[in-house]
């Protein structure tokens, strides 16, 4: 793993849901006939371009980033466009470190100020969320092993899509609500994403896949803890 984990039981639900995450992005290439470049999909965003070799100068850039909207934000605290900017900037900077293994402990720290600065922005009442934010706090409670967080980071992301929302936003809905043991929820999406689902092949591809969530997931129920989202 790219982020430091600690915990067997933790290590294996984070599995559980890359692996159908995974998933989900593979039958949305074969469902829609998509093309190989996705815009801040998840996997990307988790596993992305890790091949560069100038990994310090890309830290540089991605702090720069950070601090840029650091100083926007002591000039005005309530700057909301800085604020949903700097989630990412954080998270970028996270995933940055996190290519070499020495600067595990920072890149974690830049994951848990992701996550707090997700949460000052909300505090703030933004109408509309904006979904770039959500979709990338979505990545970072994905990484903390937060599913909870993760389930209220994802609705906001399917409510920006409104009308639009496709049902790989929906089987993410429902991942981290069965993770989070929110199963009216995870019901809810599970059923949503079958209904939206393009076609009899990717239906039934998807049903297989989040059922396996399930299996899998009951199969770590003896040896890891219940994610409480905390």
């Amino acid at each position: 793993m790219l982020f430091d984990l600690r915990g067997r039981g933790r290590r294996r639900t984070i599995q559980v849901i890359y692996l159908f995450l995974a998933v989900i992005m593979a039958v949305g290439l074969i469902g829609f006939g998509i093309g190989g470049a996705t815009n801040g999909g998840f996997i990307d965003s988790i596993f992305g371009g890790g091949g560069d070799s100038s990994n310090s100068t890309s830290n540089d850039v991605f702090q720069k980033r950070v601090d840029n909207y650091v100083a926007k934000l002591k000039a005005n605290p309530n700057d909301k466009v800085a604020l949903a900017a700097l989630v990412t900037a954080r998270y970028q900077l996270a995933q940055d470190l996190a290519a070499d293994p020495s600067n595990a402990k920072e890149s974690n720290a830049q994951l848990d100020l992701a996550s707090r600065t997700w949460k000052r922005y909300l505090a703030l009442n933004p109408d509309p969320v904006d979904d770039s934010a959500a979709r990338t706090a979505v990545n970072v409670f994905a990484v903390l092993n937060k599913p909870e967080d993760a389930v209220a980071a994802q609705e906001y992301v399917i409510d920006a899509s409104g009308d639009a929302a496709t049902y790989q936003q929906y089987a993410t809905l429902f991942t981290y609500a069965y993770a989070a043991g929110q199963s009216r929820k995870a019901d809810l999406a599970y059923n949503k994403a079958l209904e939206l689902a393009p076609s009899k092949d990717s239906r039934a591809s998807i049903k297989a896949n989040m059922d396996s969530v399930k299996t899998q997931a009951s199969g770590t129920s003896t040896t890891a803890t219940t994610p409480s989202g905390g």
